[in-house]
């Protein structure tokens, strides 16, 4: 019903917290959309922002409770499957032929070269002298790691021993293959002969480990 004041109609209004006819409650969550009646002492532009802020809320907390958020972000997984690693001895060590004498010396075949020296009593025989060779194969760019087992001592049949030092070319521990196809690894190391020394052959073994990475 309309009602006049002053010489102007108006309608009523509805009380604070009223819900407007064309807001729809189908939500739980209905906001209104009627703004109330200032009290005395309140101005208009209070009652607005203090309903915007109240909105605000109600919007903000429209989510179910005790849902969490959850941020994702896709991974990789990866694998590269390389060529196991070969190694094949091609050559013994052969510090060769030696003549010992009445003072203690040394063999020394030079792994980078594969050149014999000798010292003190020990003097070259002939005999063909070489060097150890391992040849590998693997990945460009893979890190080796290169060790040699303990250095053997030659045994001769019958009685006699000769203890060794055996080098690695290019030292043991990590290594990085830079190159292309195989790669050779090169044994030498020195012979130590003792004071008039039995004479016969002597022999023993030694291991060599490239473990790849």
């Amino acid at each position: 019903m309309w009602r006049r004041a002053g010489g102007l109609s108006r309608r009523p209004e509805a009380a604070c917290g009223g819900t407007h006819p064309g807001t729809s409650r189908d939500s739980a969550y209905a906001v209104s959309l009627l703004s109330c009646r200032p009290a005395p002492g309140e101005s208009r532009l209070e009652n607005v922002l203090g309903f915007a802020l109240r909105t605000t809320l109600l919007l903000a907390l429209a989510g179910i409770p005790g849902i969490a958020f959850a941020a994702q972000t896709p991974g990789e997984a990866s694998a590269t499957m390389v060529r196991p690693l070969t190694l094949i001895k091609t050559e013994d060590l052969d510090f060769g032929s030696i003549s010992a004498g009445p003072t203690a010396g040394t063999v020394r075949i030079n792994p980078a070269t594969g050149a014999r020296t000798t010292t003190g009593g020990a003097i070259a025989a002939g005999g063909a002298p070489t060097r150890a060779t391992f040849v590998g194969a693997s990945q460009l760019g893979i890190a080796l790691n290169v060790q040699i087992s303990a250095s053997p001592t030659l045994v001769r049949a019958g009685g006699g021993t000769m203890t060794t030092a055996l080098e690695v070319d290019g030292g043991t521990g990590w290594r990085l293959f830079t190159g292309t196809g195989p790669h050779t690894f090169h044994v030498g190391g020195q012979l130590n002969v003792g004071t008039n020394q039995t004479a016969g052959s002597y022999a023993g073994q030694f291991t060599l480990t490239v473990n790849y990475f």
